[in-house]
C-alpha cells in the first residue's frame, strides 16, 4: 500500500479572498482598479500555493479581454515608487497600490 498520510497545506494568508481548500487555489486579493478613458487597471497581490509571490496587474482597454502582467515584489515596489512620483491622472495611486501589494509580500523596501 502506499502512503496514506494526507498532505499538509498552509492555510490561506490572512488577505486572501478566495474560499475553499488553500491547496487548490492561487491566493489572491485586489487591491483596487482604477478606470479612466477607456482603460481599466487592476492591481492584484496573488500567492500560488508552492509558489512565488506575484504581483499581477490587469488592463483592459475599451472592454477588450484583459491583458496581464506579473511582477516580482521587489520589481512593484521599485515600479510603484516611479508611478508614485508622477503627476499624471492615476498614476501616482497605482504606484502606492503596486507598493503596497509589494509590502505585504515581503518585497517591499
Amino acid at each position: 500500500m502506499g502512503d496514506l498520510t494526507p498532505p499538509i497545506y498552509k492555510p490561506c494568508p490572512f488577505w486572501c479572498t478566495n474560499g475553499g481548500n488553500p491547496a487548490e487555489h492561487t491566493h489572491s486579493l485586489n487591491l483596487d482598479t482604477v478606470s479612466s478613458s477607456g482603460l481599466t487597471v487592476e492591481v492584484n497581490v496573488q500567492q500560488p500555493n508552492g509558489g512565488e509571490p506575484r504581483i499581477r496587474v490587469f488592463v483592459t482597454e475599451n472592454n477588450d479581454p484583459s491583458r496581464y502582467v506579473d511582477m516580482t515584489p521587489a520589481a512593484a515596489a521599485a515600479f510603484g515608487q516611479i508611478l508614485a512620483g508622477l503627476e499624471f491622472r492615476d498614476l501616482p495611486y497605482l504606484g502606492v497600490l503596486l507598493t503596497r501589494g509589494a509590502n505585504m509580500l515581503g518585497g517591499g523596501r
